[in-house]
């Protein structure tokens, strides 16, 4: 299997291949198959569902971001929490979920990047209606650059009630 691979481009809804002497959607089949046959295929496969299953399963939200803040993904309990799907996703910040033109402030996330050590903080949303807190762990290539944050959210609005009755009473 032999061929010359001129262009390619993965995202979105599409891909482009060129292939010499092939049609475009053989190329691309040949492709899949052979890093299928590299990583293992089916096993691959099976890990992704298993690890996704996993993620599904914390009731928290959790977020994987680039350093600039793009979200990745989301978990189940994230997509439900900001009432969105996984497409509307696409080229959006985090804080462009809350109809915001610029990062939290305080930024977990940013904070993460910025020292490259876990960061964690509180904060009221009001946006949301809602207190949060809100955990960024870096993620750092061989490079030692932060490459994503794995970010976990908890509502704490029903606790941070709480504590304010007892303040009062």
């Amino acid at each position: 299997m032999y061929f010359h691979l001129t262009r390619l481009q993965l995202g979105g809804d599409h891909q482009i291949i060129e292939g010499a002497d092939q049609p475009p959607r053989i190329v691309v089949d040949q492709i899949e198959n052979f890093v299928a046959y590299l990583v293992g295929g089916e096993a691959l496969a099976e890990k992704n569902s298993i690890l996704q299953g996993i993620l599904d399963n914390i009731p928290d939200t959790m977020s994987v971001k680039d350093a600039e803040l793009n979200v990745i993904m989301y978990n189940k309990a994230g997509y439900e929490f900001f009432g969105i799907d996984p497409s509307e996703l696409e080229g959006k910040k985090c804080y462009h979920l809350l109809k915001r033109t610029s990062p939290c402030n305080p930024c977990a996330g940013l904070q993460a990047v910025r020292t490259k050590q876990p960061a964690v903080n509180e904060k009221h949303v009001p946006e949301l209606g809602k207190y949060l807190s809100c955990q960024a762990n870096p993620v750092t290539g061989s490079d030692g650059r932060v490459q994503y944050i794995v970010e976990l959210i908890r509502d704490i609005t029903f606790q941070k009630q709480r504590e304010k009755e007892l303040l009062e009473s």
